[in-house]
């Protein structure tokens, strides 16, 4: 247990405490054993529906939102199409990241309002810890993965 917590610490991925724990399980210890002992390719798919209740940034109007969505070097900015006065944004977009696990970057949504004269305001932002997902046997078991509604953090 111990040299694979110092291997994960070398590699600097995040989710040690949690791995550490799935290993401590011994139902699981040689599945997650045998993932982390290969690199594994895949594509990370990411899919944006609506937004709900978005915050409002601008001083007597909805706020006019887009989203930045960034996976470790890849960066899908939207500002082009941000949406005029809308609380409840339909974006419906997917996203896709070439990622290789064990050390998956975060997957990071960001919710921006446009303002043309003043700078975008930051609405709020989530973050998916795609190792977590990965590694754990219950959402791979998972055979259609469901939609979720995430909060978005504004400090």
């Amino acid at each position: 247990k111990a040299n694979f917590v110092t291997e994960c610490k070398r590699m600097e991925l995040t989710c040690v405490p949690k791995l550490v724990k799935f290993l401590e399980d011994v139902r699981y210890a040689g599945e997650i054993k045998s993932l982390l002992s290969k690199n594994t390719e895949a594509i990370a798919h990411l899919y944006v529906i609506q937004g709900f209740d978005f915050a409002s940034r601008d001083i007597g109007s909805p706020s006019d939102p887009y989203l930045i969505v960034t996976c470790g070097e890849s960066v899908f900015n939207e500002r082009d199409s941000y949406q005029d006065d809308e609380p409840n944004p339909k974006f419906n977009k997917r996203y896709d990241f070439n990622v290789s696990f064990p050390g998956a970057p975060p997957l990071v949504v960001e919710a921006y309002d446009y303002d043309l004269l003043f700078g975008d305001d930051l609405i709020g932002k989530t973050s998916i810890d795609l190792d977590d997902r990965f590694f754990n046997p219950k959402w791979v078991a998972i055979e259609e993965k469901p939609i979720e509604t995430r909060e978005l953090y504004h400090q």
